[in-house]
């Protein structure tokens, strides 16, 4: 018996420990998808560079993740300035005209509401490899915003990644 009483105890242990992550900044509280794997700056950069040719999510932050060893996420909380305050349409509208003047195509620009939270979401690929950001309206002089890097076979599980994440997201209004 006390066998099974150890081995019970064990795994709620262990299952607490694997609980989600919760993140809260000035901006945000968030609680990360099952599956975030919080990792250091530096791991973030080399795993980065390891799996994709291309830029990866931007880390400006010390909130990086791994995910099921295929996305690779970064949450962030901007600064907003006076000469970068601006709406989620003109931001929109702004970094599409720099993706036309270069050529570069885009797959998915658009403005959603979630959770009563408005996000801008804007997502590219190069190849194989895909990049979702996203930002929230402006807070004050913050913005929450972050990115997901994923690999062209990830797509669907780096969308569903993002609409559970952005579903959990409690703005500080």
């Amino acid at each position: 018996m006390k066998k099974y009483l150890i081995i019970i105890l064990s795994l709620l242990c262990w299952s607490s420990a694997k609980s989600q992550e919760k993140i809260t900044n000035q901006v945000a509280t968030v609680q990360l998808p099952k599956g975030s794997q919080k990792i250091a700056l530096s791991n973030f950069e080399s795993y980065g560079k390891k799996n994709f040719k291309r830029r990866i999510a931007s880390a400006k932050g010390s909130n990086s993740f791994i995910v099921d060893n295929a996305l690779l996420v970064s949450i962030n909380e901007l600064t907003v300035t006076a000469g970068t305050k601006r709406t989620l349409e003109k931001w929109k509208m702004q970094l599409e005209d720099v993706y036309r003047h270069t050529g570069s195509p885009w797959d998915v620009s658009k403005i959603e509401t979630i959770s009563n939270n408005r996000f801008f979401i804007f997502e590219d690929h190069k190849g194989d490899e895909y990049s979702i950001s996203f930002y929230s309206e402006d807070i004050g002089d913050k913005k929450f915003s972050g990115s997901i890097s994923f690999k062209e076979k990830d797509k669907e599980k780096a969308h569903q990644y993002l609409y559970n994440l952005l579903q959990d997201v409690k703005l500080k209004k």
